[in-house]
């Protein structure tokens, strides 16, 4: 959906509501927010209108069943993963995760 003709009309105080939930396309949005940057009225009707988004879902939330975590932990434990292709875990670059992460080499030992 495309809140672009709104824009066209040069109203672009019609775009708060679609900008506070995060609804307009990638130009629009960067339209939009040069037009903040100059609107004191559009920067409040945004911070009001995402603040009411917040109080919205929270109002709507619920608390996970109590086990679900456990029934969360026992499937991660339960379920194989797949192994690291062969090139990743024979190529380390600085920064990457050591080779005993992707079980090609026994851990290191302890120290403290």
């Amino acid at each position: 959906m495309s809140f672009l003709g709104l824009f066209r009309r040069n109203d672009p105080h019609s775009l708060a509501a679609p900008y506070a939930l995060d609804a307009l396309e990638p130009d629009e949005r960067r339209r939009f927010e040069k037009h903040l940057k100059t609107c004191d009225r559009c920067t409040a009707e945004v911070r009001e209108l995402a603040e009411d988004a917040v109080r919205l879902a929270w109002s709507a939330a619920a608390p996970p069943p109590l086990a679900m975590r456990d029934r969360v932990l026992a499937a991660i434990r339960t379920t194989p993963q797949d192994p690291a292709p062969a090139a990743v875990r024979e190529q380390r670059l600085p920064g990457q995760l050591p080779p005993h992460v992707w079980g090609t080499q026994p851990l290191p030992p302890r120290t403290r």
